[in-house]
């Protein structure tokens, strides 16, 4: 078994999914096996699974108290697993049950963009600061401060993934503060470039930000580093961002609601629904679509307003 899921899973890598689609992967397959064993006392070959075993699985993660599209994922990289074991050794006989159907999350709640405007005039707080319970705490040095707004407005300004703009290096902005380029490329999922548009106010942010960094960490590889230099790792920024929403009453605001915002907002404006999808970089418009808050009052206007009997 060892050796099917080493190769189903450098197989997924030579297709191009990402580092972290891998290790998503990797971890449902070893979590299914690991709950086989539990609930059958032995180890199961691949050809005896059945349909109550993934429903017994899917009732754990629920009892547990895994979101449901958490869920929804490990069901589908069982699927593509069996579908690539099947195919890996014709054979060979396997039973591959009609996998268990998981009902989709809620999205979540989209901040308006007053909400999100005021964000972006205060100022951000570092992970140190965020459990100081004294008034004396010193605040964050202003080139952390710049960094946070800087990456909170290219999230919302264009739509990118944490981990997009986390991993961004700093030759990606040359030129920034001549307010050149007018875009930047973004190294998507399955390795996949796609070019995002900056708005003015977007450039300015970051440039105010790139004037700020200390000298000694002009040199570092990231656009967005953590306080040592190192890579920002995407918890750190979760929690900051988290913690600036509730002192301003916003609930359960994360970097993926500010994406959602992003292309939410950019629909309720009038743009082209293909635009939205290329620029968040799905392949599929029923993606796009489903990843969407739509308000279908907005869009009943807009069909009035659009068509030629309306």
């Amino acid at each position: 078994m060892h050796d099917s899921i080493e190769a189903f899973l450098t197989e997924r890598a030579q297709q191009g999914s990402s580092h972290n689609t891998i290790k998503a992967y990797r971890n449902d397959i070893t979590q299914f096996l690991s709950f086989l064993r539990q609930y059958h006392g032995m180890t199961m070959p691949m050809r005896q699974w059945t349909r109550t075993d993934f429903r017994a699985f899917v009732a754990m993660r629920e009892q547990k108290g895994y979101h449901r599209s958490s869920t929804a994922r490990a069901i589908a990289s069982m699927r593509s697993f069996i579908r690539f074991t099947s195919k890996r050794h014709p054979h060979m006989s396997f039973h591959q049950p009609t996998l268990p159907r998981t009902k989709p999350s809620q999205l979540p709640r989209v901040p308006s963009p007053i909400t999100l405007f005021t964000l972006l005039c205060a100022t951000c707080d570092t992970p140190k600061e965020m459990t100081a319970t004294t008034p004396t705490a010193k605040p964050p040095p202003l080139w952390i401060q710049r960094r946070n707004r800087a990456l909170l407005a290219l999230l919302y300004g264009g739509g990118l993934r944490i981990s997009e703009a986390l991993n961004l290096k700093r030759h990606a902005i040359q030129g920034m503060t001549d307010t050149r380029p007018s875009h930047i490329t973004i190294d998507g999922k399955g390795h996949k470039q796609r070019n995002i548009p900056l708005l003015p106010w977007v450039r300015n942010v970051i440039g105010d930000y790139i004037r700020v960094i200390p000298r000694h960490k002009e040199h570092t590889l990231w656009l967005f580093p953590a306080e040592r230099g190192e890579k920002l790792h995407a918890s750190v920024f979760r929690r900051i961002l988290k913690r600036h929403a509730h002192q301003l009453g916003v609930a359960s605001l994360s970097p993926h609601s500010l994406r959602h915002a992003f292309a939410t907002h950019l629909l309720h404006q009038g743009c082209d629904l293909r635009h939205i999808q290329d620029m968040l970089g799905h392949e599929s418009l029923s993606t796009t679509q489903r990843y969407l808050h739509m308000d279908y009052a907005h869009l009943a206007r807009i069909h009035r307003q659009a068509h030629p009997r309306g």
